[in-house]
């Protein structure tokens, strides 16, 4: 009697062992999946403290707007951008005008700067523009920069880039007078963006419009084409029916000196800058 006890108690104990180890199952009435909890699975305290991963965000063009020199410029500008796109799609500036290039994440974008010497320059169609560019952190050199010793960058910056004409910049304009789609227009419309000297240009999100480069306007040029034949008729008059022009009096012969004189008159009144 006293053995089959202690057989029982030993059963009994060894059953009672077995059901601690087996896994948990909870079931919720009706339902029809069973979840399953095991007590001795034991999570990976790596994979919960692992830092996420942080997107790379790319230097981007994300605006463009042109600065005049008045009011009246920035008036002009409007009517003659619709007058030669038929449309808002682009920002029509002029000669002399500065461009504001707004960009995104400015410190990624001074980070790829190869060279310390290297500016930002303009792009134009793919093409670097060489001669015009920017100063935009000329001072900062590449030490400053990976040791953080910079001025406090936003998400975004504004480079200034300014068209001018000058003996640097020829070649530039030259491209921009070569990309007019008919020898007589007045306008060359281009797809700008800016970068580094010797490098690619920045992307630019989409959007953003193109640069309408207006050469002169219409009603200047037809005015001093008008000006221009009034002199040239002028000319024409004196040399046939007054004595200006000769030397003393009627049927006398044409003075050299006073010929010149009206010649260069009307070529320097002529000319349209």
């Amino acid at each position: 009697m006293k053995s089959l006890k202690k057989t029982f108690i030993i059963s009994l104990v060894g059953l009672s062992l077995t059901m601690l180890n087996k896994p948990v199952i909870a079931q919720t009435p009706g339902a029809t999946t069973t979840a399953i909890t095991d007590s001795t699975k034991k999570q990976n305290p790596a994979a919960a403290t692992a830092p996420k991963t942080v997107p790379l965000t790319i230097p981007k063009v994300i605006a463009i707007r042109p600065v005049y020199l008045n009011i009246s410029q920035a008036k002009n500008a409007v009517s003659d951008n619709i007058d030669v796109n038929n449309s808002n799609i682009s920002v029509a500036v002029y000669p002399g005008n500065i461009v504001k290039f707004v960009i995104s994440n400015p410190k990624a974008f001074l980070s790829s700067r190869p060279t310390d010497n290297s500016k930002v320059v303009l792009y134009v169609n793919g093409v670097e523009m060489k001669g015009i560019t920017s100063d935009w952190m000329s001072s900062i050199t590449k030490l400053q920069v990976t040791s953080g010793d910079t001025p406090a960058l936003s998400d975004s910056a504004v480079v200034f880039i300014s068209l001018r004409r000058n003996e640097t910049t020829r070649e530039a304009w030259r491209f921009f007078y070569a990309n007019t789609d008919k020898f007589y227009q007045n306008f060359a419309n281009l797809n700008a963006s800016i970068g580094w000297e010797g490098m690619s240009e920045l992307q630019k999100k989409d959007g953003i419009p193109h640069i309408t480069i207006i050469h002169y306007r219409k009603s200047i040029f037809y005015t001093w084409i008008v000006i221009s034949l009034f002199f040239l008729a002028s000319a024409v008059y004196i040399c046939s029916f007054t004595d200006a022009l000769r030397d003393s009096g009627s049927g006398a012969a044409f003075s050299l000196s006073l010929s010149q004189l009206m010649f260069w008159t009307i070529l320097t009144k002529s000319i349209i800058r």
